[in-house]
């Protein structure tokens, strides 16, 4: 696997979860990315689109939530796991 991360961060407690930030438009440009980066730099490993959610605590700390395969390329399944 290739992994592409979108990493999101919120203060602990916000309203919506990070990953609502990767919208199904960011999730295409992202995705139009990838293409372009495997264009230029062929790799025989499986793209895969990762989310890293990242939560500072009122003092500061990090809470961290990764999750993989979080989105899928619509040209590929026209489905999102998000």
């Amino acid at each position: 696997m290739l992994a592409f991360i979108e990493v999101k961060t919120r203060a602990y407690g916000s309203l919506y979860a990070a990953q609502d930030a990767v919208t199904p438009k960011k999730q295409e440009r992202l995705c139009q990315t990838a293409a372009l980066y495997l264009a230029e730099h062929p790799a025989s490993l499986q793209p895969r689109f990762d989310v890293c959610e990242i939560y500072f605590t009122e003092d500061r700390r990090a809470l961290i939530r990764y999750l993989e395969n979080a989105f899928q390329d619509r040209n590929d399944s026209g489905q999102s796991n998000i």
